[in-house]
């Protein structure tokens, strides 16, 4: 068989979506409480969009239904 191998027909977009999100790491002192620790951890996961990137991902969302999305928050972004 020549070209490429059967088995590997995933496109370019296919390998994109595959990609690893970075999960932040917070250093805990010695002393410090796990709470305080935790508080941190979320709020850095909080401003670097994970949670909306895997909530996302999550389920698959055909091409119309991002379009509504998008432009309706575009809308949102309008009036206000």
């Amino acid at each position: 068989m020549t070209g490429g191998s059967a088995y590997n027909t995933a496109t370019k977009k296919q390998k994109e979506r595959k990609r690893w999100i970075l999960v932040p790491k917070v250093q805990v002192g010695e002393n410090e409480p796990l709470d305080k620790a935790l508080r941190r951890l979320k709020k850095k996961i909080e401003r670097e969009g994970i949670l909306k990137i895997l909530k996302a991902r999550k389920h698959y969302e055909k091409p119309s239904e991002k379009r509504r999305r998008k432009m309706r928050a575009a809308r949102k972004r309008k009036v206000y």
